[in-house]
């Protein structure tokens, strides 16, 4: 059975979860998220560091048991290895595209096909099924367009098959041995910040309600219309597993008001702790911002930077929030998935690596 706790997410559902988090226990998050969560833990336990609770995410208990473990020999394609056989693949085959052939080599192409097989991958779709739809499909550009999708994944797939590790096999490692080698804790498992599950996780989660005496999952759901997709995710869960559903009532916040406010036509009475401001433009918001964090901070002593959040809404915001904050000496920690390949140093690798193949 696994126990699925509910309730919209705010810091306090996350301590009573935190409270319940015993000793010998394994906490799995998104790859991004471990150390947040691992730092919010020993805070809300008052601790100097985590012994007997453990945080971890899928990724890297697949790794441990491949790299630290089982030693897999095949060889691990690189995130720049799979921009560069990507780059190859599109490049190889332009002529059969249909849709894709005038737009492959352009800035960000790649980026967005990668993520596409990626995504595809995680799922367990096979490029058959993609032929398939295209096949039956009476939309001209849909069909155009997962031929060609379908032609670079099953290419991709060929290049890779029996020559580099797949991530499938990492799975079927962690289903048989995982439990053996004390990957995660046999007493007690907490699943936290998820919103939904793919495939690959899925098939992860059923090893662990196999091998482990207390598996639990927290969503971020009530029953309202903004949380559907924690709803398509509690209904798929509630379809393949045995759950008891808990929900943590928390009591209502100025921003949680807030949010609801902005989400429903209907007003929603939150106080008088919001400020509302308007500006000319969006560096003038920022620095408003980052002044109104600075005086706050200096009329109020018990306050920390670690106390503020800020939220935008599009990345357009994000280099000028770290140039303003920057230069008025207020540190930021951008809470951001940072892919290796925009690194500067990577690209102008690629570029060289490029220049050498061209010249062959």
């Amino acid at each position: 059975m696994i126990r699925v706790f509910t309730g919209r997410d705010s810091r306090e559902k996350r301590e009573q979860i935190y409270n319940l988090i015993k000793g010998n226990s394994t906490v799995i998050t998104p790859e991004q998220s471990t150390l947040i969560i691992e730092k919010e833990i020993m805070d809300s336990k008052s601790l100097d560091g985590l012994i007997d609770i453990r945080v971890t995410s899928f990724k890297r208990m697949i790794t441990k048991l491949t790299d630290d473990i089982f030693s897999v020999s095949k060889e691990r394609i690189t995130d720049v290895g799979k921009q560069m056989l990507f780059r190859y693949i599109l490049k190889d085959k332009s002529n059969e595209f249909r849709l894709f052939s005038s737009v492959y080599d352009k800035e960000g192409f790649i980026e967005e096909i990668i993520y596409t097989i990626e995504t595809l991958e995680s799922e367990g779709i096979d490029p058959e099924v993609l032929y398939d739809i295209s096949v039956e499909s009476e939309d001209h550009d849909v069909r155009d367009k997962l031929h060609d999708i379908y032609i670079i994944y099953s290419e991709y797939l060929h290049r890779v098959k029996d020559k580099y590790f797949h991530i499938e096999e990492g799975i079927k490692l962690f289903n048989t041995h995982g439990a053996t080698f004390n990957v995660y804790s046999r007493e007690s498992v907490w699943i936290l910040g998820f919103k939904a599950f793919d495939k690959k996780a899925l098939s992860m989660i059923e090893s662990l309600t196999r091998n482990v005496g207390d598996v639990n999952i927290v969503l971020s759901y009530e029953d309202d219309d903004i949380f559907a997709v924690s709803k398509h995710t509690l209904d798929m869960l509630n379809s393949k597993f045995d759950i008891e559903e808990v929900m943590l009532t928390t009591s209502d916040t100025y921003f949680s008001k807030l949010a609801k406010m902005m989400l429903h036509d209907e007003a929603v009475e939150i106080g008088n702790n919001v400020t509302l401001f308007k500006t000319s433009d969006m560096y003038s918001e920022v620095e408003y911002v980052a002044l109104d964090i600075i005086d706050k901070l200096n009329h109020d002593k018990s306050l920390r930077l670690d106390d503020f959040r800020v939220i935008i809404g599009t990345q357009s915001y994000n280099k000028i929030v770290e140039s303003t904050f920057s230069r008025m000496n207020l540190p930021i920690f951008t809470d951001s998935r940072r892919h290796i390949i925009n690194s500067k140093v990577v690209k102008t690798i690629i570029s060289l690596m490029n220049i050498m193949i061209q010249q062959k």
